[in-house]
């Protein structure tokens, strides 16, 4: 009875080796990408947490039907979306435990993950433009860290260098996994907001780019650097391919 919050890629796997239920699948990806894409890159984890349990139970008195458009027809998108954030929004009575999936897999496909969620639906227009970039360290010299594209990192100045252009980097994180499976990361701060985040994935031999939003949404925050609210989620699976958190609300 359990259920499991995850991409529709994953979903008849999840399905047959957990035994937990998913709201999309390889057969059902539908208005309902909105929810699922919506939780994992949003950049308040009571939403997410607030939104899974929504869903879910929703879902669950309504098995035959779409949980978006069952949410929106009672209420503004955005009105809702917004009560989300807060502590004290009225959730539905928890009858399940819900788990959110992250697979290491995903980060080559989140770009297009967000794409479904990142709409205002009283419009249909995209909300924000998000960046987010995987490339592979290529070699280093002194300060600077060339990188596959033709891109090069200058560590000491928080530049990001596209041949003649130049541009400032918020904040570089070095994250690495532990042999517990935990996560340590390393960050120096550089130009307040200004610019894109790099995270370098020491364990994997990755370099992610990306915009402050997409930096601080729940894929990024949780899988990359281990960062959670501890009351709102649990660990329960932690692996090189796979971090796997249980909701508590």
């Amino acid at each position: 009875k359990d259920y499991t919050i995850a991409w529709w890629d994953y979903g008849y796997p999840i399905w047959f080796y957990s035994d937990t239920s998913t709201l999309i699948d390889g057969g059902k990806h539908d208005e309902d990408n909105f929810i699922v894409s919506k939780i994992l890159q949003s950049d308040s984890p009571l939403l997410a947490a607030n939104l899974s349990r929504l869903a879910v139970e929703t879902f669950v008195k309504h098995p035959k039907g779409k949980v978006a458009k069952i949410l929106f027809a009672k209420e503004d998108p955005n009105t809702l979306l917004k009560r989300l954030r807060n502590d004290d929004y009225p959730l539905p009575k928890k009858t399940r435990e819900i788990f959110i999936y992250l697979p290491f897999r995903m980060i080559n496909i989140f770009p297009t993950v967000t794409v479904f969620g990142n709409l205002d639906l009283t419009t249909g227009e995209r909300v924000y433009q998000p960046s987010f970039f995987v490339l592979r360290p290529m070699r280093q010299q002194g300060s600077l860290i060339h990188l596959s594209k033709g891109l090069i990192l200058d560590v000491q100045k928080g530049l990001l260098i596209q041949g003649e252009r130049k541009f400032p980097l918020t904040r570089l994180v070095v994250s690495s996994l532990q042999k517990d499976m935990s996560i340590k990361t390393i960050e120096q701060n550089y130009h307040r907001n200004e610019g894109l985040s790099v995270i370098y994935l020491k364990s994997y031999g990755r370099v992610v780019l990306a915009d402050e939003k997409t930096y601080r949404s729940l894929f990024v925050q949780m899988f990359m650097l281990g960062r959670y609210d501890k009351n709102l989620f649990e660990p329960v699976v932690l692996s090189p391919y796979t971090r796997i958190y249980r909701i508590k609300k």
